[in-house]
């Protein structure tokens, strides 16, 4: 079993070090007896296991997609990775409101001329949750 991987954002803080369940928090200030405190002031974010185009994804990043449509064209869209019914999804951000599993969109743009691209977080850049 792999181990679980997160990264914590916090406003008065800033996005911290990455850090996995079951090793020593890399970030200072994230110990086991501080963790109820800093859990109610930070907002931490599941790695998905996916690595691509040299950015790991994570919980609540938001990025482009670009698919292809029936009439052999490409569509783009934007959406935000999100944990849910027990998988990573790409949810997208307006639109038509469709998902995918964030996994098969990463194998799918590996194996194709279709790509992913990091935009950045919501947390960070809550810009891009806008339907632009």
């Amino acid at each position: 079993m792999r181990e679980l991987v997160f990264k914590a954002w916090c406003k008065e803080l800033g996005m911290s070090n990455i850090f996995g369940i079951g090793s020593y928090p890399t970030w200072g200030k994230l110990k086991e007896e501080t963790l109820p405190h800093w859990t109610q002031k930070c907002k931490f974010m599941q790695f998905t296991g996916i690595e691509y185009n040299f950015h790991e994804y994570f919980d609540d990043d938001v990025c482009l997609l670009t698919i292809p449509t029936k009439d052999g064209k490409t569509e783009i869209i934007k959406g935000i990775v999100e944990f849910m019914v027990g998988s990573f999804f790409l949810n997208e951000i307006g639109g038509k409101n469709r998902k995918w599993i964030f996994s098969e969109v990463a194998t799918m743009s590996i194996e194709s001329k279709h790509c992913v691209i990091y935009l950045g977080n919501i947390h960070d850049n809550p810009e891009l949750l806008e339907d632009k």
